[in-house]
């Protein structure tokens, strides 16, 4: 599937206008819902089995008041951040693994909590994913780096979007192992 097809499958499946999806970002400061790109945070190199630092695209999880370093509180010196995974990106993972449509019709729907869609926005002109499974944090004070640059925010329909997936990745009814009922036993084999 080439972007152009990917792209195309995810726009007509959207169920609101891309348009509705982005607003305005602030002039200053980190908050929920604002998108920065180049800043670095903890990922884990399975090769080598240990936590190095990457560096790109995020969406800020965390509240403005929250990391706001005019407050005076403990405990505000650390943001949760999601990575984004640009179209093309995905798209180069999951070449192996067959029907990539039906993959992406299963974000878009909810069906896959571990990503939710996030449509074009100059920093992926084919739209990306948050990979929910990675949210992460940095320090407040990368966001001051001179190459940290905010690309944008979402709208309140956005936010109220990517709440939703958050709530259906985080707050879904467990499997009945973890819900107190007892584990199952092995059966005798004949």
């Amino acid at each position: 599937m080439t972007l152009d097809d990917a792209h195309s499958l995810l726009q007509r499946s959207l169920p609101y206008s891309p348009g509705e999806f982005y607003g305005s970002a602030p002039s200053d400061g980190v908050g929920a819902g604002m998108l920065f790109e180049n800043v670095r945070f903890p990922a884990f190199e399975r090769e080598r089995r240990r936590f190095v630092t990457a560096k790109g695209l995020v969406y800020v999880v965390t509240h403005e008041c929250d990391v706001d370093q005019s407050n005076d509180r403990p405990f505000i010196d650390s943001v949760l951040v999601c990575p984004i995974i640009d179209m093309a990106d995905l798209l180069a993972v999951q070449a192996d693994l067959g029907d990539i449509s039906s993959f992406l019709t299963n974000v878009i729907n909810r069906n896959v909590p571990r990503l939710a869609y996030l449509p074009t926005i100059n920093a992926c002109p084919y739209g990306g994913f948050l990979y929910l499974n990675k949210i992460t944090f940095t320090d407040v004070q990368e966001f001051g780096q001179p190459e940290v640059v905010c690309v944008g925010a979402v709208s309140g329909k956005g936010l109220r979007e990517i709440d939703t997936a958050l709530q259906n990745l985080l707050l879904r009814e467990k499997a009945d192992r973890l819900a107190g009922m007892p584990w199952p036993t092995e059966t005798a084999r004949g």
